[in-house]
């Protein structure tokens, strides 16, 4: 019973995430239109308005299902959706770029002072 439930309910999901967004203006405010979301999806949108600028006015997209609407309202703004239950998540985009660290880099050699006797140790961290 309890795994009927739950493959009926992975049913509904795939066939709610494949229903479309419509709009009902071509342009509008990101915050309305995550609204718009909100009523058509029946999921909950949770954003930082630091991160997302509610009153930023976007072209909506036409004919798109949910997560196809949400990368379409949310390109440009460093911020993408993340869909977590009945939750629809705006969070700051992962850096596409790999890590600027640079890697480390290994010293071989001896120390010495001016005499050329050895002056000082060190381990291999330096210390």
């Amino acid at each position: 019973m309890l795994l009927t439930a739950a493959v009926l309910g992975l049913l509904s999901w795939s066939l709610w995430a494949q229903d479309v967004i419509t709009f009902p203006s071509a342009k509008m405010p990101i915050g309305e239109a995550l609204s718009v979301v909100e009523a058509q999806s029946g999921m909950s949108v949770a954003y930082n308005e630091q991160l997302t600028n509610p009153s930023k006015v976007v072209a909506t997209p036409v004919g798109k299902t949910l997560q196809e609407a949400l990368a379409l309202l949310l390109e440009g703004t460093g911020t993408e959706a993340v869909i977590k239950g009945k939750m629809i998540l705006i969070v700051k985009k992962k850096s596409e770029t790999p890590s600027t660290k640079p890697a480390p880099v290994i010293l071989s050699g001896q120390v010495v002072d001016k005499a050329g006797s050895f002056g000082t140790m060190a381990s291999i961290l330096g210390k």
